[in-house]
């Protein structure tokens, strides 16, 4: 079955580091739903380095996560054309890396999954969770 959703970096936080809507986070990984983004993979390698992780603790949790995730889609052309226009289109400043994780979920048919406030600032074609309003 191919993935519906794409994780932002903060919903794997979420989910790692027992943050709200981390549950329905390890629920859609253990259903097999879930595929994420090539910056998705160095966001959360320093994400957990600042919590304190060393390396051997990273891979260990990275090959954990890995196992779970269905695909991980690179950033291309499209892609990066797409981010272009979602932080043109955006009403408010979207940070690029996150600009191309939105994209890439746009660019995938894929619903993002995040915690981040800032994603409030997508234009309609980027299907979104906000796992604040769903942890709620």
């Amino acid at each position: 079955m191919p993935p519906s959703y794409l994780l932002d970096t903060s919903a794997l936080a979420a989910h790692f580091l027992g943050e709200p809507g981390g549950d329905f986070v390890a629920d859609c990984l253990r259903k097999r739903q879930v595929a994420i983004c090539t910056l998705t993979i160095v966001e959360f390698h320093f994400l957990l380095k600042r919590h304190g992780m060393k390396p051997a603790e990273w891979r260990r949790v990275w090959a954990l996560c890995r196992e779970l995730v269905v695909s991980v889609h690179a950033i291309d052309e499209t892609v990066a054309n797409l981010a272009v226009e979602i932080r043109t289109r955006g009403n408010a400043r979207i940070p690029l890396a996150d600009a191309c994780i939105a994209a890439c979920a746009a660019r995938h048919g894929l619903t993002l999954i995040h915690a981040d406030g800032h994603f409030a600032a997508l234009p309609p074609q980027v299907k979104a969770i906000n796992l604040r309003t769903v942890a709620s």
